[in-house]
């Protein structure tokens, strides 16, 4: 009788409760709204009868996307997104219902039958006390996948791992291997600028990731003399990189290597001959990737390159009729990125 009797006194202002209760902050993508997040929270618990002495608080623009739950000023609940859907009607739908899960994971002590010395009384009795201390907010990592079912279809979705900290949660959740197509253009490796096309492999921890990228060019034909040459360059390029999130983009800043050999033939010369040159030059990397995540990404990156050792054609016996490049090359290209599951 006293239960029932507080679910309906408590049922007769259920907006007020929800919209006193719900803080969000302002998102840069103007997707995650105070409104949006209340309908589609009331629409998910069905009443927020019990949660009045409950305060929450939603951040979009922290990296990673934060939900705090208060109670009396102490903190009793934390989810963090480290991916987030695309589609911002994905996105709302999968915040509003991680917060009805918590709030219904935090709150299922107070919904406890009441003790042989309750009566009839008051409804606000019926609720629990609130402690003399709270406990420790429990934090972890919330599946950005919304379920049309709502909160009902797997209350255990809510629960929390506090065994972990969130360093090793941040670490864990950004850990994975992916494979890339790429496209590049290189200018100051051969005497002429080339294109180069290839595909390699990233390992990512964090926000760190190290990959190796096979690269080769199409014959280049150029005139030297009398006669012309064909070039062909071979290379890998390794390279480590730390990693920054920017809203739905990621950047990244990077170090490595590359190197390689180019081989030349000769045509239309008295004797024809090959050759095969190496090529060795340290790079620093700029880049940019959309989506920061998924299953399918691309990336975009220049390079800066010093050239140790560089290819170079000449005629045998004539220095004076050579080609090569300059100390410094740089590169241009876009990546496809593939997630391995």
């Amino acid at each position: 009788m006293t239960v029932m009797a507080f679910q309906g006194v408590a049922s007769a202002q259920p907006d007020a409760t929800l919209d006193a209760m719900l803080t969000v902050e302002p998102d840069p993508d103007d997707c995650i709204t105070a409104p949006g997040l209340r309908a589609r929270v009331r629409k998910w618990l069905g009443s927020d009868a019990a949660l009045p002495e409950l305060e929450v608080s939603v951040d979009p623009a922290a990296e990673p996307l934060a939900i705090a739950i208060r109670r009396g000023g102490n903190v009793v609940a934390r989810r963090r997104f480290e991916v987030l859907p695309e589609a911002c009607k994905d996105r709302i739908d999968a915040v509003a219902l991680a917060i009805a899960l918590a709030l219904e994971h935090v709150m299922r002590p107070a919904a406890a039958a009441p003790g042989p010395d309750a009566g009839d009384g008051d409804a606000t009795d019926a609720a629990a006390p609130a402690p003399d201390k709270a406990a420790a907010p429990a934090e972890a990592t919330q599946p950005a996948q919304a379920s049309a079912e709502g909160p009902a279809a797997d209350a255990s979705a809510g629960t929390a791992e506090p065994a972990a900290s969130p360093d090793a949660l941040e670490d864990d959740a950004g850990s994975g291997v992916e494979v890339h197509l790429a496209a590049t253009g290189l200018l100051g490796v051969l005497p002429d600028p080339v294109f180069a096309f290839g595909a390699g492999g990233e390992l990512r921890r964090g926000r760190f990731r190290v990959g190796l990228t096979l690269l080769g060019t199409p014959q280049q034909t150029r005139p030297l003399g009398r006669g012309d040459t064909d070039t062909q360059l071979f290379a890998v390029r390794a390279q480590g990189c730390a990693l920054w999130p920017a809203s739905a983009f990621e950047l990244e800043t990077c170090a490595g290597a590359a190197g390689g050999a180019a081989f030349a033939k000769g045509r239309g010369f008295d004797e024809n001959l090959n050759a095969t040159m190496a090529w060795i030059a340290p790079l620093l990397r700029a880049g940019v990737r959309y989506p920061q995540a998924g299953a399918v990404s691309l990336r975009i990156g220049v390079e800066a390159m010093v050239n140790l050792l560089r290819p170079r054609l000449a005629l045998a016996g004539r220095s004076n009729a050579a080609e090569t490049a300059g100390p410094i090359a740089g590169a241009a290209g876009v990546d496809l990125l593939i997630a391995i599951p």
